[in-house]
């Protein structure tokens, strides 16, 4: 119906009579809530649990952008010249239904990130701080970048000799993670340069994630997602190496 068309859209809602201007993170009684406040309301008045939710909201997410990927991907090594040089940040609009079951609206390839409010001002702001530690962005000089480049791809190739004990701080720290009651060193050997790289770029990201949460691959990724996940070496790699992590952890 035409009086739902903007059912979630703040940019019209916030001109209706009777909108309430949000005012910080824990309060209920403004039009637009933080994730926090309606996490609490949920455990107040919901019998069904939260994690079943959030759990269904996952799943949604993650098949929308399983269903583009190939063509994302497919765009991006069209138009990059470079991996690792650029990020999107989407908004996903999702509603429960009656029985809590989480249904799809929309994604939104710019979401506003414009602060109408003081709440606005405390999520977006956090969003972005964390947002750029995630994507890991550092001060650019080509000079610098191509020296430290060649230097490290050098020491790579001597640090594959070397001791744990001795190995540089990206080796160090992959080396740790492999480290356990079932090790993971056996498989190291048989990583291309290009296949170690991606490790440890992911583990780096991971490590700089603040309060965001990988959702995608996890150690269950191929077990629930196998049937709709193209055949991507990526994908395969980093799924199994969370297999594999999940291993050493048990």
């Amino acid at each position: 119906a035409e009086y739902m068309g903007h059912l979630t859209n703040y940019s019209v809602n916030r001109d209706s009579a009777t909108f309430t201007e949000p005012t910080h993170g824990d309060a209920m009684g403004g039009s637009k809530w933080s994730l926090h406040t309606l996490i609490n309301c949920w455990h107040e008045h919901s019998p069904k649990p939260w994690a079943e939710v959030w759990a269904g909201i996952y799943d949604v997410i993650i098949k929308t952008f399983l269903s583009i990927e190939e063509e994302v991907v497919a765009q991006t090594q069209r138009l990059l010249t470079h991996p690792n040089t650029c990020f999107e940040l989407y908004g996903v609009d999702v509603m429960l239904s009656p029985g809590a079951r989480p249904k799809l609206l929309e994604v939104n390839l710019m979401p506003s990130l414009c602060p109408s409010s003081q709440l606005d001002i405390e999520i977006k702001g956090d969003l972005l701080r964390q947002l750029l530690t995630l994507v890991g962005c550092v001060p650019y000089d080509r000079t610098k970048w191509v020296q430290c480049e060649e230097q490290r791809k050098q020491q790579s190739l001597k640090d594959m000799g070397k001791a744990p004990g001795t190995m540089h701080t990206p080796q160090r720290l992959l080396q740790q993670m492999l480290d356990g009651p079932k090790p993971l060193s056996a498989y190291l050997h048989l990583l291309s340069d290009s296949d170690r790289d991606m490790i440890l770029y992911a583990e780096a990201e991971f490590r700089r994630r603040g309060d965001f949460c990988r959702i995608f691959p996890t150690e269950t990724t191929e077990a629930q997602y196998g049937a709709y996940m193209p055949t991507r070496h990526t994908n395969t790699l980093l799924s199994r190496w969370e297999e594999q992590k999940a291993l050493c952890r048990s």
